[in-house]
């Protein structure tokens, strides 16, 4: 078991408590907003298949619209998705790394990759993963951290970041043939919708 998944399985009790610290609940806020914004861009779509990376306590997964059948969660804490499949039961909870997903190439329509890419010290073999189960055409709702002050205190509380500046998320977006749509930017945030080239 890896540090970061330590801290995420003693996070993850008091997760809800900690969003709604007046504080860090007006940030998280902002996230929200700016991640709702985006995804009703999508609602045009035909879209089936919902894949949440790092779901954690599923905050991400309220976004999705309830007429898509078919969604997935996945987190590499146990103890995170125990909690969020209590809470929201009718999702495919799997445990796995997300730079290891078990799931069969090319079935998603639409990932979600919100609050991950921080805590990825390898941004492409992360999109390796993300291009292998998204289909041609399908979307990614991405959010990374740049470096400001902000995302140094999040380092201090102990969590290991790797912010990231628009230029490094840039040379994935080239190499694996994603296309920048839409985009919001939050105080600990900036937000990406992205979308898969044939």
């Amino acid at each position: 078991m890896k540090v970061s998944e330590n801290i995420w399985n003693l996070i993850a009790p008091i997760y809800d408590i900690l969003r709604r610290n007046p504080i860090s609940g007006y940030f998280l806020k902002r996230e929200d907003w700016a991640a709702e914004s985006l995804t009703k861009k999508l609602l045009s779509y035909d879209i089936n298949t919902v894949c949440d990376l790092g779901v954690g306590r599923g905050h991400t997964l309220c976004l999705i619209p309830e007429k898509i059948p078919h969604r997935i969660a996945i987190d590499r804490s146990m103890i995170m998705l125990k909690l969020t499949r209590k809470a929201s039961p009718d999702n495919l909870f799997i445990n796995a790394d997300v730079l290891n997903i078990p799931v069969k190439y090319a079935i998603v329509d639409l990932i979600f990759c919100i609050g991950l890419v921080e805590y990825i010290s390898d941004l492409e073999s992360l999109f390796t993963q993300i291009d292998a189960i998204l289909k041609n055409e399908g979307h990614v709702l991405l959010s990374y951290s740049p470096r400001n002050i902000l995302t140094f205190f999040r380092f201090l509380r102990g969590h290991k970041i790797y912010p990231r500046n628009w230029e490094e998320i840039e040379i994935c977006l080239r190499k694996y043939q994603f296309e920048l749509l839409d985009s919001k930017i939050t105080p600990l945030q900036h937000q990406c919708l992205l979308k898969k080239k044939n």
